[in-house]
């Protein structure tokens, strides 16, 4: 599989003055799959390559935007199959959830749509009853395509927002131009179908949104480089289990299409029902 996720991390800062005599602050991060130190090495070459731009007066790269460099985040378990190869991994995210992570397992996000003050007065005003075709509610972008695809095999999920689609009848590339136009004809949001290319990975969350269960997200990003950081970090973990206890994260709906297995995927699905709480009746956060 392609997707990587580097284990350690270590941030390096600065500043250095422009020739026009303004100080530049500067920060980056360094990874590594050996160790926090050469990941410290690392960063520390970043940042003097970033003084040198500065003091030469060199045009600024543009901002990294989100999904153009390694995923930065705490890994909390591999996800292996019985030969040992690796599926995926479970990360904690910027603002504390665990996250499923896999190059294999196809998840699509569909969020809802906005509802204007026309839809929602046509809404009130409605005296015929939803059509019995689709008394689900699900998102006709949901429906042609599993009309239009009648050999996959597609899990739905309600999210407190929106949707998710679980593909479980084979693997697939997320860098390629079909799995990437199966995303859009699906109604996946436009970002996360960039961040599934340039990541190479599929993302899915597992846990609650903290301020949906009445708390503030994680004090801290990772790498937490001090140990009361780190201290911080656990009792606010300890917080967020008690907060995010009475909420599930999606809820299965409905299977669509064949109904093939994959074995590859149905692993990662078994990992993201449990995780989620799919089959509770808890409310959704």
């Amino acid at each position: 599989m392609s997707l990587h996720i580097p284990k350690y991390w270590a941030s390096a800062s600065g500043s250095e003055r422009s020739p026009h005599r303004e100080d530049v602050a500067l920060k980056c991060y360094g990874h590594s799959d050996s160790s926090v130190s050469e990941a410290r090495a690392r960063a520390a070459e970043v940042i003097e390559r970033l003084r040198e731009r500065v003091r030469a007066g060199a045009p600024w790269p543009d901002r990294y935007g989100y999904g153009d460099r390694p995923i930065r985040e705490e890994i909390l378990s591999e996800l292996r199959g019985p030969a040992g190869a690796l599926d995926g991994y479970v990360t904690r995210n910027g603002y504390g959830c665990s996250v499923l992570n896999s190059a294999g397992l196809l998840l699509a996000d569909i969020d809802d749509q906005p509802r204007g003050l026309f839809d929602r007065l046509r809404g009130w005003f409605r005296t015929r009853p939803a059509p019995a075709a689709n008394p689900m509610g699900l998102p006709a972008s949901i429906i042609a395509f599993a009309l239009a695809h009648p050999t996959w095999t597609l899990r739905v999920y309600r999210t407190r927002a929106g949707w998710r689609v679980l593909a479980t009848h084979q693997v697939f590339d997320p860098t390629a131009d079909t799995t990437i136009t199966a995303l859009e004809q699906l109604g996946s949001d436009p970002q996360y179908v960039q961040l599934t290319k340039v990541q190479h990975c599929f993302r899915a969350r597992l846990t609650p949104k903290p301020w949906r269960c009445g708390i503030d997200r994680a004090p801290r990003k990772f790498p937490r480089e001090d140990a009361a950081l780190e201290q911080e970090h656990q009792q606010w973990l300890r917080s967020y289990a008690t907060a995010s206890a009475p909420f599930a994260t999606c809820r299965f709906v409905v299977e669509l299409g064949r109904g093939d297995r994959c074995a590859d995927a149905e692993r990662l699905v078994r990992v993201h029902d449990e995780a989620t709480r799919a089959e509770s009746s808890l409310p959704l956060a």
